[in-house]
């Protein structure tokens, strides 16, 4: 799932990846990164040996594909990887060490409505002056402008019902569950929804029901387990579901409520 709040692009990840790098990822994010946002899944240990043997033939591909058999680890190039990383201020945004948790103070002007936007890191990078680019899509980059446009009194005004909207958005639910024939997710940031004019609307992108008809298409075999595999619907879910209940499904505490669905609930807890 790509957009705002997608996680990344996967084709070449074994390109940048040790073979061993998928399955320590899925078992335990925070070993690697503390402030991941990967969902957690409960995968069997047939499921991960698998991931596994398809996580090292990917990385034997990728390293063909680049003709690197081993790569030196000289101290010239430590050397020049510490000069990058300062020089690009990469501990600005991550934590380069468990020691290092402390992000540097931001010097640059803080981004309002009247803000050289066709200057910003939105678009693409600028090597001379150390500028990142992010090469947002259109409608991503008018939807920061929108959020740094308007007041934002803080995320305390936000009503619970708001806070919510935005998490369903930022969690990625509308990926898997269908909501009402919601077709656009208004974020409203920490200073509560702005103007349609405002361009502040993120659109989503298909649904897995979608993509599952697609796969059915193109494995016939696999059509009968299209109904299995589809999560449900969370149409008027707050109308049929206490808030036990509910927050069980969503941490998934306790028996599964539809133990027939092949469609595994990450964990949200």
């Amino acid at each position: 799932m790509s957009g705002l709040f997608g996680g990344g692009d996967l084709t070449q990840l074994f390109q940048k990846r040790p073979a061993d790098f998928l399955t320590r990822w899925l078992a335990d994010p925070a070993a690697i990164n503390r402030d991941h946002r990967m969902p957690l899944f409960q995968f069997t240990a047939d499921e991960m040996t698998s991931l596994g043997l398809w996580a090292k033939r990917e990385a034997s591909v990728g390293n063909a594909l680049r003709g690197v058999p081993g790569g030196g680890k000289g101290s010239a190039s430590v050397a020049e990887g510490k000069k990058l990383v300062e020089s690009f201020r990469c501990a600005a945004c991550h934590s380069l060490s468990p020691e290092k948790s402390a992000t540097l103070v931001a010097d640059q002007k803080e981004l309002i409505a009247v803000s050289d936007w066709s200057r910003s890191c939105a678009g693409q990078p600028r090597r001379e002056k150390g500028q990142p680019g992010y090469w947002l899509a259109e409608a991503d980059a008018a939807a920061l402008r929108a959020y740094y446009s308007a007041a934002r009194p803080g995320a305390a005004r936000l009503s619970q019902q708001a806070r919510g909207r935005d998490l369903l958005a930022q969690l990625n639910c509308l990926a898997c569950h269908q909501r009402e024939g919601v077709e656009r997710v208004t974020l409203a940031g920490v200073g509560g929804p702005a103007p349609a004019a405002a361009g502040l609307s993120h659109p989503t992108l298909p649904v897995l029901q979608d993509k599952l008809v697609a796969v059915a298409e193109a494995h016939s075999n696999l059509a009968p387990l299209v109904p299995s595999m589809t999560p449900p619907a969370l149409n008027s879910v707050g109308d049929k579901l206490v808030d036990t209940p509910l927050e069980e499904s969503i941490t998934r505490k306790g028996p599964p409520h539809r133990p027939y669905l092949l469609a595994q609930m990450r964990s949200l807890s």
